[in-house]
């Protein structure tokens, strides 16, 4: 007889392996990204035009193509944006960091990567907010100097025509960078600028009443803090907060919450939007839906009974990666290097959890558009394959789309077909490379007449870099263009069947230099000249009465001793016309910037602490925590007494109307001046 016990031992470690057992046979079914999933490379980083309303146009980097800007554009580095008259956009570089562009203004996105921001204002008013915690720095330039949020807030920079540049913190601290020193700007404080970039001279006044602009801004804050979403989608998931208002989080077994939409019976994942070639990622899926940025870039599709379409977003705690498209391609007719598809056309399919992507994209595949044989080695078709057996929402009714082969990435879609069944078998399913050559149309977001246009060479003048923008390593999107079409056209050669990862290097085009950290080659005219009469003093010279090179103003408070300064509580000057500060400025208010100890500008490693204002209080909603501003910091208040100017060179000039969607034609309403959502 065995011991009592020993048998239960036994029975302990019997329990043990079979609980293990399940274990491992449950394993496949926990979600996770499938292992071939490629990483984003740290130095191609995608922006989101994620709100507009008005006229704006996206200037590409890559061609100089000028496109209408629609909802979900994707921007990169060297891509440029353009406001109309009356108009305003929202750019949204991940789930802390935001651009919001005022009405009649140009901005250049010089880098954008994993481990830095930074923007190039040439001219009119913009605000950046940092909504969240970020390890990210930010730099903003501006023709004569450079301006760095030190942390969460509010920051509004103006550039007027002649070059001279108003940077207000309306919540935060930010070090002002120049040639010749660096100066704190404190919460509630202007810096008015002015002189060239190699020896400007400021101001600093406290900050206006907040206008329209400003209001608008805070409102957009509060809304994209206030997302439910981030509950159950990684932090590092940008445009989640766009889903709270468009579709329900359910719990669906075995893949955990996930998000249904708000759509109309025969909607399908990928079918309202267009395909548009973006520098380095290829073909990319611009949707038409104002949430269509998150579902479309990160997790995956499946049909859910009882739900109809879910999207999940993948575990919460796994680092997502951004993907120009979730898809799978494949064609008709068979395809051979030199001989395109044809038949039916060409047509793509939503992935589901747990199937395989095969990219088309990355620095191999970017380099086969130098060395051609590269890029032919890298296409791998399987021809006469049946989808449905290989993609589970190919079974789907509308699951697949496919659309004439010569009207793909050719501006809009056109008619779309949803085949199902058996004519999917005789369809060649393409890996790598999609062997489609793009055309200047596939460049174009919308299809709308571009309308607001870049005037006075704004983004090719002189720009102050604290520190200069990275190396953009990028192939001319021409030779792009020609490599794709010498493949999908007859005299090509075959192509191998066992792909490659290689291949040569892309030509590097490093960004102008115009010495002394400013970038472009151009320089701007200076209001006026140093020395002149009217506040102008030479180098070395005070500021005033008790006044020091050195001297900032205190937070909250100004110098004393000082003419140019107003005290706490003082309202503008009726004679002081912030339009023309050089020329109504109180005289000795303008100081030279000199070397401080102001901490130097470097890009802190990804291990670095985040800035924390001491004005917020922490409010734990769901993991991670978040932090809610607090209620006596940058509230919206009543529109200003003192009348405002429409001219594009004064403060007021910051865009019309409310927050809106627009792409393609249409527009998605916001409601009022609050904006409306969030990337």
């Amino acid at each position: 007889m065995l011991d009592p016990g020993a048998g239960n031992w036994y029975m302990r470690f019997a329990q043990c392996l079979l609980l293990g057992t399940a274990l491992i046979v449950a394993w496949p079914l926990v979600p996770a990204r499938a292992q071939s999933e490629p990483e984003a490379e740290s130095d191609r980083g995608v922006a989101r035009l994620s709100l507009i309303n008005g006229d704006a146009t996206i200037q590409r980097g890559d061609s100089g193509e000028r496109s209408a800007a629609a909802i979900n554009a994707p921007l990169v580095a060297g891509d440029s944006v353009i406001t109309g008259l009356g108009a305003r956009v929202e750019i949204q570089f991940d789930n802390a960091n935001m651009l919001r562009v005022a009405a009649d203004s140009e901005v250049r996105i010089a880098e954008i990567t994993n481990g830095h921001y930074q923007l190039q204002v040439g001219r009119g008013t913009v605000m950046f907010s940092i909504v969240r915690d970020s390890r990210v720095p930010v730099e903003i330039d501006t023709p004569s100097v450079s301006v760095r949020p030190t942390g969460r807030g509010a920051y509004r920079v103006t550039v007027f025509d002649d070059g001279r540049a108003e940077i207000t913190t309306r919540e935060g601290d930010a070090e002002i960078y120049t040639p010749r020193g660096a100066e704190p700007l404190h919460q509630g404080n202007t810096m008015m600028v002015r002189g060239t970039a190699a020896d400007p001279e400021f101001q600093v006044i406290r900050a206006p009443e907040q206008d329209d602009f400003d209001r608008w801004n805070w409102s957009r804050d509060q809304s994209l803090t206030r997302s439910r979403s981030y509950q159950y989608v990684n932090p590092d998931v940008s445009g989640a907060g766009d889903l709270d208002a468009n579709g329900r989080w359910v719990d669906v077994a075995p893949y955990g919450p996930v998000w249904t939409p708000n759509v109309d019976p025969g909607w399908a994942p990928y079918s309202n939007g267009r395909w548009v070639w973006t520098d380095f990622y290829g073909w990319t899926w611009v949707d038409y839906d104002p949430w269509g940025w998150a579902p479309f870039h990160y997790g995956r599709w499946f049909y859910g009974a009882g739900y109809g379409w879910c999207w999940s977003p993948g575990p919460r705690y796994v680092h997502p990666y951004w993907s120009p498209a979730l898809v799978a391609f494949f064609g008709f007719g068979g395809f051979h290097i030199g001989v395109g598809f044809g038949g039916p056309g060409f047509g793509w399919v939503a992935l589901a959890p747990y199937e395989r992507l095969y990219p088309w994209w990355g620095g191999g595949f970017y380099g086969g558009y130098v060395n051609r044989n590269v890029l032919v080695n890298n296409i791998h078709v399987v021809n006469n394959v049946n989808i449905t057996n290989m993609y589970s929402n190919a079974r789907v009714a509308n699951g697949v789309s496919v659309v004439n082969a010569n009207r793909f990435g050719n501006g809009a879609l056109g008619p779309v077909t949803h085949m199902t069944g058996a004519q999917l078998s005789q369809a060649s399913l393409v890996r790598g490379p999609v062997p489609m050559a793009p055309t200047s149309q596939s460049l174009r977001v919308s299809d709308r007449a571009v309308t607001a246009v870049p005037r006075n060479n704004a983004l090719n003048g002189s720009f102050f870099s604290h520190n200069q923008p990275a190396t953009i390593n990028r192939v001319p999107f021409a030779q792009q263009q020609q490599s794709l079409s010498q493949i999908s056209r007859p005299g090509s050669a075959a192509p191998q069947q066992q792909a490659s990862r290689g291949g040569a290097q892309p030509a590097v085009h490093a960004p102008a230099t115009n010495g002394n950290g400013s970038t472009q080659s151009a320089a701007r005219t200076p209001s006026a000249t140093p020395g002149q009469a009217g506040g102008w003093r030479p180098v070395g010279e005070g500021a005033g009465p008790g006044a020091t090179s050195q001297q900032a103003a205190p937070r909250g408070g100004t110098p004393a001793g000082n003419a140019g300064w107003r005290q706490p509580g003082d309202r503008p000057s009726p004679q002081m016309n912030r339009s023309s500060p050089s020329q109504n400025s109180p005289s000795d208010g303008w100081r030279r910037f000199q070397p401080s100890s102001a901490s130097p500008y470097a890009r802190p490693s990804s291990g670095g602490q985040s800035y924390r204002p001491e004005s917020r209080s922490q409010l734990q909603i769901a993991p991670p925590i978040v932090r809610e501003r607090s209620t006596n910091s940058y509230q919206p208040r009543s529109a200003p007494a003192r009348s405002t100017s429409s001219s594009s060179s004064s403060h007021s000039n910051s865009g019309g109307g409310g927050g809106g969607h627009s792409s393609g034609g249409s527009s998605h309403s916001s409601g009022g001046s609050s904006g409306g959502h969030h990337h």
